[in-house]
């Protein structure tokens, strides 16, 4: 009995070797599930990559299907989802803002759930496609941008009432540019009345001041007086008066003022007088939020107000934002209504 003991111990002992050598070879041969992943990673990482090159419009299979008549932005772009103002995109497909376009952003889940691929930031007027994230450079896209945000070249506003226009919108509805309707979104009618009433004020619109007169008509003073005039008034245009041509028509013109008010009243005015709009009308959603943020909801959205009290407030509030709170300080507004 110890004989046959001993015999299968060493049996064993033999045999151990042999199968730790076995499954060394297996573990060996079998493939390590760690390295698929790896691949993975470094796939998806170049698929990125290549992601990020700029295509072409005709190189992109989604650009036909862009729907402008959903499109709307008037309204205040913020994420559908989240509710941020920042880094908002804009789906060209159904017309919703999303935020961010990365893997785990909404717009990025929105690609995939709707099947809607293409994205406009609204900051910079960029298209891109999701969720392969690649950019999209096609001229298509300049009418949109154009209505996100109308830009005009002195020329073209000069050019505003001389010769008026018709335009036709997608729906086929004729509109004359800077004659255009706002809509009454629940109580805001008494503001539309003042700005359309603004919209009115040439100098306003174009932003040409008027020069005060320094006493009488050059015609009835001597020529020494008459000379003496004309220097100071040209002095007045130099300095204290400047001119200030297409005012809130040209963002540049206030681009140095920090004032979400005077930002939104000259993109409100220069939606009313773009004549390549969608639409036949404009909504002054994004100016009547910034009116309720500047007057710590003095005037409201849903509640009626008083359109004489809101035309004081409107100008003294743009005069001072203006000239940086310093009220003595002459501008366009005073220029013209004071």
């Amino acid at each position: 009995r110890a004989r046959e003991e001993d015999t299968e111990n060493s049996a064993e002992e033999a045999v151990e070797p042999e199968v730790g050598a076995l499954k060394a070879e297996e573990t060996a041969a079998a493939p390590d599930p760690y390295d698929d992943e790896d691949e993975e990673d470094e796939r998806f990482k170049r698929e990125r990559a290549d992601s990020k090159r700029l295509r072409k419009g005709a190189d992109c299979p989604y650009v036909d299907t862009v729907a402008r008549p959903m499109l709307d932005f008037d309204f205040e772009k913020c994420c559908s989802v989240s509710l941020s103002p920042i880094n908002v995109y804009a789906c060209l497909v159904c017309g919703k803002y999303f935020q961010g376009r990365g893997p785990k952003s909404h717009a990025y889940t929105h690609s995939l759930e709707f099947n809607h691929h293409m994205y406009m930031k609204v900051e910079t007027g960029k298209v891109y496609c999701l969720p392969e994230g690649y950019e999209v450079d096609d001229r298509s896209f300049d009418d949109i941008r154009f209505v996100l945000n109308p830009r005009f070249s002195a020329a073209d506003v000069s050019e505003f009432d001389k010769t008026p226009t018709w335009s036709r919108s997608l729906e086929g509805v004729e509109f004359m540019p800077g004659f255009v309707g706002l809509n009454n979104m629940r109580a805001n009618d008494y503001a539309n009345v003042i700005i359309q009433t603004l919209m009115r004020i040439t100098p306003i619109r174009h932003g040409h001041t008027v020069l005060r007169e320094l006493g009488p008509p050059p015609h009835l003073c001597a020529p020494a007086v008459n000379f003496r005039l004309a220097q100071r008034m040209q002095a007045l245009r130099s300095t204290l008066n400047p001119p200030q041509r297409d005012f809130f028509l040209l963002p540049e013109n206030y681009s140095k003022c920090k004032s979400l008010l005077v930002h939104r009243f000259g993109e409100l005015m220069r939606k009313m007088w773009n004549p390549r709009n969608f639409k036949g009308q404009v909504s002054p959603h994004e100016f009547m939020q910034a009116v309720m943020q500047s007057s710590k909801k003095r005037f409201l959205i849903d509640k009626q107000g008083e359109p004489v009290e809101f035309f004081s407030w409107l100008a003294n509030t743009l005069h001072y934002d203006l000239t940086g709170g310093k009220v003595k300080k002459r501008s366009v507004i005073t220029d013209c209504l004071q």
